[in-house]
């Protein structure tokens, strides 16, 4: 549920104990976190990519995936 930041309204019947998301735990720890770079909730995302002679070559990664690659590549 990676940045699920609403386990108080929306809780994980999956889970056996309250589990944070990635995203909340960042923003509530003690550490410092003043941010989360990421989608909410559920998110997909994949790259495009051709086979050429058993190797891959990737031309583009789609939606959040592709996102964050290229905040973090401008970061």
């Amino acid at each position: 549920m990676n940045g699920a930041y609403d386990t108080n309204l929306m809780p994980n019947p999956d889970a056996k104990n309250k589990l944070l998301s990635v995203g909340e735990a960042i923003l509530l720890s003690n550490g410092g976190g003043i941010a989360y770079i990421g989608g909410s909730r559920v998110n997909s995302g994949g790259p495009s990519f051709t086979l050429d002679f058993g190797y891959i070559t990737i031309s583009k990664e789609t939606t959040m995936v592709g996102i964050l690659t290229n905040v973090f590549g401008a970061h």
